[in-house]
């Protein structure tokens, strides 16, 4: 008896965990129901199948559904800035770390190999309609959600 209900229970724990969560909105943003860009709208990604075929043709950005939700931002929405803090003198504009952040999501995403010229543990003040003030991670990075408007950046 407890076996079976115990079950029960973890397969509803299972099914309650891997819902997707609710996109977060702002005032006056608003939701549309939308084709998926990825599968056509089919539910179904044959091109995903032939190249990791043990997760099979379901179409993993709808999850087979053909329709994705699709945030559509109000004035009040929120941005998200993301950045590395890098001292001027010590790098040029051909060091482009906007690779580099782009490469953190590879095998290294936690610990990316340092940069010559990111300052590591700076501090970041953001001055305008709010204030805040952020600490870059170990890596010079920095990310932080602000409200519409024009901010006055130090470091």
């Amino acid at each position: 008896m407890f076996l079976v209900v115990g079950l029960i229970a973890m397969v509803v724990v299972l099914k309650v965990g891997l819902k997707m969560r609710e996109p977060q909105l702002a005032p006056g943003d608003r939701t549309e129901e939308r084709s998926c860009r990825q599968c056509g709208g089919q539910g179904k990604d044959d091109e995903q199948a032939k190249q990791y075929p043990e997760l099979g043709s379901r179409c993993s950005f709808c999850a087979g559904s053909g329709k994705v939700t699709v945030v559509l931002p109000g004035p009040n929405h929120p941005a998200l800035v993301v950045g590395v803090l890098v001292d001027e003198e010590k790098t040029t504009s051909e060091d482009e770390f906007y690779l580099w952040r782009a490469e953190r999501t590879g095998e290294n995403f936690t610990n990316p190999a340092p940069k010559d010229g990111v300052l590591a543990k700076g501090h970041v003040k953001f001055q305008g309609k709010v204030t805040k003030e952020v600490e870059t991670g170990g890596h010079g990075l920095i990310t932080v959600k602000l409200p519409p408007g024009q901010y006055e950046v130090t470091a």
